[in-house]
């Protein structure tokens, strides 16, 4: 059962007197703390302004019984804001208020020893979770994300930043009668209004709860420790939602990479699938306007240059021995997600969950290259871009049931709509997961920002109404 009430009012009635207050933010994080008392998190979460959306995870709770408590934020600007906590035992997604235009969040957790109670206050909005599996007797680490991982948007800034984080141990206190009514009273409307809805709808909320505690397991859970799943940042090479390289000490060496040497890298990595590229194909592409032999002597300053930065990463092979110039990154110690895509793509048509999942894993992160523009490269995102596209329609129209899967729906729409911002398809999908959600005024706006940028990119009004669509 989990409860959500205003606070402001009822806390002021709270009894405080006896209330001891310890701000101790832990100095040893991998030390286990027991909890003798009430034990409260305070923390600010901030957005990049320009932040459009975010998935990703804010704060992880182990035990000394390998039990995990996890909490990350799922924002989409103007259509989704929820903190998404889980365990093994449960999962819960809990609205955002939205109280202003600015993508920043306090955020209030408690930890509560003798009643095993977690509860996050969010703004003045009390959620109350009793059955997440926590253990009073186990010992605990918090590790905020940020503490470990800079998340960074596309141009390399950190994309959310968690601040005055407060650990506050305060003793066991009562709360006041007036609390107690208060909460009951609300507890007594909440079950008069919503008992009849939750009664008929009871069978499709189980499967739909169901499917996204699977959803959640499968997508990130990779092993007992970290069930979140947490982008590579050490020895990796991203091109899905832009460029970005990070070597073996996880520092972001993006802007190392000139205009000449990124081109150059990107000519290498995509060609060598393809048997590598030849010496005069790279004169064609980058010294059309050199003799051969300056092309040929700016190639090989060029390639030390790449061979040098690309050692921060780990083993790798720039060589010639065949004709043609390959780029062998060793896949044991350098991560590469376009890898990754060729492997699925290199099946066909993907029939399998497993397989859809690692899809979608790879394709939410952005569109292929979206921020780097070659003529040479505009075949490989027409192909990358139909085949997402196309794999994840084929999928869905034979294999997701919107009703009972919305979540999958509206994670393979986003998918879609970041290959392709006006596809059809997608807002279909997109307005009937929400519709299957009970978020009707959601799906709404979903339709109208389609329809606007539809116009903006036309210059026509879209020919389908909402209803159509339905």
């Amino acid at each position: 059962m989990m409860s959500v009430f205003p606070t402001g009012k009822i806390f002021a009635q709270s009894d405080y007197n006896n209330t001891e207050k310890n701000d101790t933010v832990p100095s040893d994080k991998n030390r286990y703390i027991y909890l003798k008392k009430r034990l409260q998190i305070d923390f600010d979460i901030t957005l990049q302004a320009h932040q459009q959306t975010y998935f990703g995870p804010l704060l992880q709770i182990n035990s000394n019984e390998n039990e995990y408590y996890n909490l990350f934020l799922d924002y989409r600007k103007g259509e989704l804001q929820q903190l998404i906590v889980y365990s093994r035992e449960n999962l819960r997604k809990l609205p955002i208020p939205s109280s202003s235009p600015n993508p920043e969040f306090k955020v209030k957790l408690t930890l509560f020893q003798q009643k095993k109670e977690f509860t996050i206050q969010i703004g003045d909005t009390l959620y109350t979770i009793n059955n997440l599996g926590f253990d009073p007797k186990a010992g605990y680490k918090f590790a905020f994300i940020a503490d470990k991982e800079k998340v960074l948007d596309r141009d390399g800034k950190p994309a959310l930043q968690i601040s005055n984080i407060h650990f506050i141990e305060t003793t066991d206190k009562q709360f006041s009668a007036t609390f107690w009514y208060w909460f009951i009273f609300i507890l007594i409307v909440d079950l008069l209004v919503f008992g009849g809805v939750q009664l008929r709808k009871r069978l499709l909320r189980r499967k739909q709860s169901a499917s996204a505690s699977r959803l959640e397991n499968e997508v990130t859970i990779a092993n007992n420790e970290s069930p979140v799943h947490i982008p590579q940042t050490v020895n990796a090479v991203y091109l899905f939602g832009g460029f970005h390289i990070y070597d073996a000490e996880g520092n972001n060496i993006t802007k190392k990479f000139t205009p000449l040497l990124k081109e150059l890298f990107l000519l290498l990595l995509i060609h060598t699938p393809e048997k590598g590229i030849t010496s005069e194909r790279l004169k064609e592409l980058l010294w059309f306007d050199k003799t051969e032999q300056s092309a040929k002597n700016n190639r090989a300053v060029n390639i030390g240059k790449l061979r040098s930065l690309l050692d921060t990463l780990g083993e790798n092979e720039v060589s010639n021995k065949t004709g043609s110039w390959i780029l062998n990154l060793t896949p044991e110690q350098i991560y590469t997600d376009y890898y990754d895509y060729l492997s699925l793509s290199a099946k066909g048509k993907l029939t399998a969950r497993e397989d859809i999942l690692k899809l979608l894993q790879l394709s939410k992160q952005g569109a292929f290259l979206f921020d780097t523009d070659y003529e040479w490269l505009d075949r490989y995102k027409s192909t990358v871009s139909d085949y997402i596209i196309d794999t994840l329609v084929s999928y869905t129209e034979t294999s997701v049931n919107i009703q009972t899967e919305p979540d999958l729906a509206l994670q393979i729409a986003d998918s879609i709509s970041l290959c392709d911002q006006l596809n059809e398809y997608a807002l279909q999908l997109r307005v009937n997961a929400y519709a299957a959600l009970g978020k009707h005024s959601l799906a709404k706006k979903s339709y109208e920002k389609f329809t606007k940028e539809y116009l903006n990119a036309y210059g026509e009004k879209f020919s389908k109404s909402f209803t159509d669509i339905r």
